[in-house]
């Protein structure tokens, strides 16, 4: 019952924005990813992330790179 009022109440209203935001909060899940490559920890993700990255880049042009980085 809430979940058709509200979505009533925002088609009245031809409010679009709270129309789809009440939806996507009812009808939609949300899967959040919390395990890449086994492990589980936000920081140390961040950090293979970082590092992953780090090792993969080669500037287009060392003299740019370097004047961006200072």
């Amino acid at each position: 019952m809430t979940y058709t009022n509200e979505l009533h109440e925002a088609l009245i209203t031809k409010d679009r924005p709270s129309f789809w935001k009440c939806w996507r909060s009812k009808f939609e899940l949300h899967k959040k990813c919390s395990e890449i490559e086994g492990c589980v920890n936000d920081e140390i993700i961040a950090e293979n992330f970082a590092k992953y990255f780090s090792q993969i880049y080669t500037p287009n042009s060392a003299q740019r790179a370097s004047s961006l980085y200072n």
